[in-house]
């Protein structure tokens, strides 16, 4: 079955065809280098570090396999970048009912957010 999949991308067509340069580094993310705490991301899909541990001590092989750990690696992986981007989408679009959700009312958002800038 692994061999059904594209295991690595290739980096330089990718970052050509978005018009970066080649070699890369060829761009700075202001808000990239600033984290949300650990439990600031845990309030973002919540279940993650769960399915992790189950994973992890799961005697099934089939079950620890696969693509599931990639998957809860992603997930990991956008809750920051949801978290970073939420503090210019709450600007540009204010009266969306998303913000109304108690994680954008908590202390530790407002914390992050006076990192941001």
């Amino acid at each position: 079955m692994n061999g059904c999949y594209l295991a690595s991308l290739p980096m330089k067509v990718m970052r050509a065809l978005a018009g970066f340069p080649t070699k890369g580094g060829g761009y700075w993310l202001p808000r990239g280098p600033v984290r949300p705490s650990q439990n600031l991301q845990q309030m973002v899909y919540p279940e993650v570090e769960t399915s992790v541990a189950k994973r992890a001590n799961s005697q099934n092989r089939e079950f620890r396999g696969g693509g599931g750990g990639a998957f809860l690696k992603m997930l990991k992986t956008m809750r920051v970048i949801f978290l970073q981007d939420s503090d210019i989408l709450r600007r540009k679009y204010p009266n969306h009912r998303l913000w109304s959700h108690k994680l954008f009312q908590t202390p530790e958002l407002t914390e992050f957010e006076r990192e941001m800038t």
